[in-house]
């Protein structure tokens, strides 16, 4: 197959893929959003790689620290944002596993609180 064929074969099939099938409809006024499985691997694997750069970014702002106030502040972000990521991808891995039902209303309570 030459290249110009598998550039129009891509075009034609990234062109007739139906994206909206990876998402569930909004919800109702009242009712809470039900993520699809596709929605929550995306949440596990973006969220989950947060961490690590989290932890790295903290650890170097805490060296970049001159004073005891840019120290506890660096520490605080560098906390704040590591829980973030970590309390997320742990909420939406419950949910994709389908286990731990009182352990994932506390993630989602946590996951909602970290967001406002």
């Amino acid at each position: 197959m030459t290249s110009m064929k598998r550039i129009s074969s891509l075009k034609r099939i990234s062109s007739t893929c139906d994206v909206k099938r990876l998402m569930n409809a909004p919800a109702a006024k009242g009712e809470q959003y039900v993520p699809t499985d596709v929605e929550h691997l995306a949440n596990i694997f973006t969220h989950g790689i947060g961490v690590p750069p989290s932890a790295i970014g903290t650890l170097f702002m805490i060296y970049l620290a001159k004073t005891k106030l840019q120290y506890f502040i660096a520490l605080l972000y560098g906390l704040a944002l590591m829980t973030l990521f970590s309390v997320s991808c742990t909420y939406h891995t419950i949910c994709y596993r389908g286990i731990f039902r009182k352990l994932k209303e506390t993630f989602h309570f946590g996951d909602r609180a970290i967001l406002i």
